[in-house]
């Protein structure tokens, strides 16, 4: 049940994205959704002993990273025709691939890091050590503060985004006159 309503979540994210987007701009917004994710995992490495206060946390971070879905294909875009402004050309199908070559590595490498931690803290193939409360605590602490981590790193390259509605506009304007 709760997974069904945790997958809810998303449906207020979208539906506010666009509006918040237009209104704050792409790089603000995307730096409110990560550092409000970023709060509600460090809420839940105090509250994880609490279900009902765990599945807030959760579901606030999983609405506000659903507004990610709105603000990072158009950051994408963006970045294409910052691109094609710069250049003259418009690279996206290398640009795409490359994407998803480098994605297909980190996927690989951080799809073993998990592994990694629950067989450090002891848990390889009994799952039943998961309903011992002094075995699941620190198991469960330890993944919250690589989550933290990882949000935390996601942050950093956004900080580096200087491509402002203005300077997009006047780009795009550029562009057009270029086309003509």
């Amino acid at each position: 049940i709760m997974t069904v309503i945790k997958g809810e979540a998303y449906t207020p994210g979208m539906l506010a994205a666009a509006p918040l987007t237009n209104k704050l701009g792409k790089k603000r917004i995307c730096l409110i959704s990560l550092s409000v994710q970023t709060v509600c995992l460090v809420l839940m490495l105090f509250l994880y002993k609490n279900y009902v206060l765990l599945f807030i946390c959760i579901f606030i971070k999983e609405m506000v990273g659903a507004v990610s879905i709105i603000y990072l294909p158009a950051m994408k875009a963006d970045m294409m025709d910052y691109q094609q402004y710069k250049t003259g050309d418009r690279l996206e199908g290398f640009i795409e691939q490359s994407g998803i070559l480098i994605g297909s590595i980190v996927t690989l490498a951080t799809g073993y890091f998990l592994p990694v931690v629950f067989k450090t803290y002891g848990l390889t193939n009994n799952y039943d050590d998961l309903y011992n409360e002094a075995f699941r605590t620190p198991l469960v602490r330890a993944v919250i503060i690589y989550a933290i981590f990882g949000t935390l790193l996601s942050i950093i390259p956004f900080i580096f985004y200087d491509l402002t509605e203005e300077k997009r506009k006047n780009m795009i304007a550029a562009l057009k006159l270029r086309a003509i």
